[in-house]
C-alpha cells in the first residue's frame, strides 16, 4: 500500500459510499452492457466461409439435434433430407456435407450448385486464387536446384492431383 501510494481511508470511504449507493450494481451492469453489449451480433453466413464461420457462435439445441440426424443418416436418406435449421450456416453447411462426402447423394440442382461453388472456390482470382497458388507453388519447388528425380514424380502426381479435382469451368 505505501509503495503504491493507497489511501486506506479513502478506499474505506469509498466502500461505504458504494454500500449505501441503491442498485449500484444493476447500474453498474447496466452501462457495462451499454458499453460492451453481450449479446451476440447475429451471424451472417457467407457461402464461400461458412466453413470456418462455424466458430464464430454456439449452435442452439434443437440444431445440434437435426446435426445427429444428419450425421446418423445413411447415404439414400440423406439424399431427401430436408432440415429447417434455425441457424443460416449450417443451412450452407448441409448441401457442403452432402457434396464432400457423398457426391452421389447430390441431385442435379445440386450437382449444378456444388460445381459452381468450387469453380469460385477454387478459381476465383485467377493467379491469385488457391488453384492458381497451388500450381504456381509446385512450379517453383520443381525448379529448386536440389530436386530429385523422386520429388520431381512426387510434384508431378500432386499437380495432376490437383487438375482431377479442378472443376469443369
Amino acid at each position: 500500500a505505501n509503495r503504491l501510494a493507497i489511501d486506506s481511508a479513502k478506499i474505506d470511504a469509498n466502500l461505504k459510499k458504494l454500500l449505501k449507493a441503491k442498485d449500484f450494481g444493476d447500474k453498474l451492469a447496466a452501462a457495462e452492457e451499454i458499453i460492451r453489449p453481450t449479446a451476440q451480433p447475429e451471424l451472417i453466413a457467407d457461402e464461400q466461409r461458412v466453413d470456418s464461420q462455424l466458430y464464430d457462435g454456439f449452435v442452439n439445441d434443437a440444431d445440434r439435434v437435426k446435426i445427429s440426424v444428419v450425421r446418423a443418416a445413411d447415404v439414400d436418406k440423406l439424399a431427401d433430407l430436408q432440415l429447417d435449421f434455425a441457424d443460416e450456416r449450417l443451412k450452407l453447411m448441409l448441401p457442403l456435407y452432402k457434396a464432400r462426402n457423398y457426391p452421389k447423394s447430390l441431385n442435379q440442382d445440386e450437382q449444378e450448385w456444388w460445381e459452381k461453388f468450387r469453380t469460385k472456390r477454387l478459381l476465383e482470382g485467377g493467379d491469385n486464387s488457391p488453384a492458381g497458388l497451388y500450381f504456381k507453388r509446385i512450379e517453383e519447388l520443381a525448379a529448386g536446384p536440389r530436386v530429385s528425380k523422386q520429388d520431381k514424380y512426387l510434384l508431378e502426381e500432386l499437380k495432376l492431383y490437383g487438375q482431377s479435382i479442378l472443376p469443369m469451368a
